[in-house]
């Protein structure tokens, strides 16, 4: 084996575990555990959602992680309803109403977050690995051109402001 390889392989190893310690150590900027990290390439593998990415992030040259980026201070309408959690305030026709109403809205904002990232240089920033709220997605934003997605969405009605509360159905009142 080659000596630059190895080295290759021995630095890429080394910059991925120090990532990954990162992750768990408690953050030492003002404010505790908020982080504010920033990668300038990254590779939109698949939008899963209107406020979640699977990327492929750039840690080192030609080294990658994949991880899925929660966009962070919004929330878009869910693929999934909650159906039972409906169904503790509101009937089963407004429930399955609900549920085509919030499904159709979650397709276009995916359908818009396709089209923003689609065929464009991207960033990732604001990466807060600390938030562990959001079943190992990472929250953070992406960046194409000077916008950013998160801001896109909002400006095109296909997200709300969210910062951790109660999050309300898409398609109310009934």
């Amino acid at each position: 084996m080659n000596t630059y390889y190895l080295n290759k392989t021995v630095m890429a190893f080394l910059f991925v575990a120090l990532f990954v310690l990162g992750i768990f150590l408690p953050g030492t900027s003002q404010g505790g555990s908020q982080w504010n990290i920033e990668y300038d390439r990254v590779v939109i593998a698949e939008v899963t959602d209107g406020d979640t990415l699977e990327t492929f992030i750039e840690v080192w040259p030609d080294t990658f992680i994949r991880t899925e980026i929660r966009l962070a201070g919004i929330n878009t309408p869910e693929k999934r309803f909650a159906m039972k959690a409906c169904l503790e305030k509101h009937s089963k026709p407004q429930c399955q109403q609900m549920s085509v109403c919030e499904k159709a809205e979650a397709a276009k904002a995916s359908a818009f977050a396709k089209q923003f990232v689609s065929g464009r240089a991207c960033q990732v920033s604001g990466i807060n690995p600390s938030a562990t709220k959001y079943k190992g997605r990472m929250n953070g934003d992406i960046i194409c051109g000077n916008e950013t997605l998160s801001n896109a969405l909002l400006n095109a009605g296909l997200a709300r402001p969210y910062h951790g509360q109660a999050r309300n159905h898409w398609c109310l009142p009934f």
